[in-house]
């Protein structure tokens, strides 16, 4: 079994090391084909190249993936990282937990009816309905990034901040609420909550990664880390098994 785990960049120049059976001092001599260039951003592609010119073999059969989220304190992952389509129930159950001072079960899933009714046209419920549609399976998730980086969230790609807002789809449903109710279930369901990252691995062996991760150690190095330099967890709805969670990490 070899590895690819960039917790941190100690983790990620060991599983290299033995995914490539280079040492740290090669691994890092290769960085030195792209100074000369340093104004040219270079892909993963690059790097990877790099790294197999200098070896005779690659190792590797697993990759470590970091899911950015919120829990509830009760929380677990007993049965895994689910997609979407799996936790919806669920996920309005809890958030119906939080908006009960304000709303009645009876009206809660009436709320629901609508937000999910093909005809309403509402921004809320067009951006939900939009991920839960048969078609639109690549947006069932799970979502993961491949490098663990906290400071890589000063630059965001989306609207939503994982760590400090919890799903789109949380977002999308309590956008709704107070636009039918006028109550804030966006904030009572931030302050119920704990910003959190699951470390989770897959058996795959996409050489790609290994390349990707080089380049964020290359470009971490100079400070130009950020999330436009990291890949995506391809989850498309597949569920990850909770065997291959290995850890919970709470950051407040």
């Amino acid at each position: 079994m070899s590895r690819l785990d960039a917790e941190n960049p100690n983790t990620a120049f060991q599983s290299i090391e033995q995914i490539s059976g280079l040492s740290r001092e090669t691994i890092c001599k290769l960085f030195d084909d792209f100074h000369h260039e340093s104004n040219v951003v270079h892909g993963g592609s690059s790097f990877l190249h790099a790294l197999e010119k200098r070896c005779s073999k690659i190792n590797h059969t697993e990759t470590c993936w970091f899911h950015y989220t919120r829990n509830f304190t009760d929380q677990n992952y007993d049965a895994g990282l689910l997609p979407l389509h799996e936790v919806l129930d669920a996920l309005w159950i809890r958030l119906y937990d939080l908006a009960k001072p304000w709303i009645s079960s009876s009206e809660w899933m009436g709320m629901r009816k609508e937000i999910e009714d093909e005809d309403n046209y509402s921004k809320g419920s067009v951006l939900y309905r939009g991920k839960i549609e048969n078609n639109s399976c690549v947006q069932y998730g799970p979502y993961a990034l491949l490098i663990y980086d906290i400071d890589c969230f000063n630059t965001p790609i989306t609207q939503i901040n994982y760590l400090t807002d919890g799903s789109e789809m949380i977002y999308h449903i309590c956008d709704f609420f107070q636009f039918r109710h006028g109550q804030d279930l966006f904030e009572r369901y931030r302050q119920n909550t704990k910003p959190c990252i699951v470390k989770f691995f897959q058996i795959m062996n996409n050489r790609n990664d290994i390349g990707e991760v080089l380049a964020a150690l290359y470009y971490r190095g100079k400070n130009q880390l950020d999330l436009y330099n990291i890949s995506l967890f391809p989850g498309r709805g597949i569920k990850v098994p909770g065997a291959n969670v290995e850890k919970v990490i709470y950051l407040e």
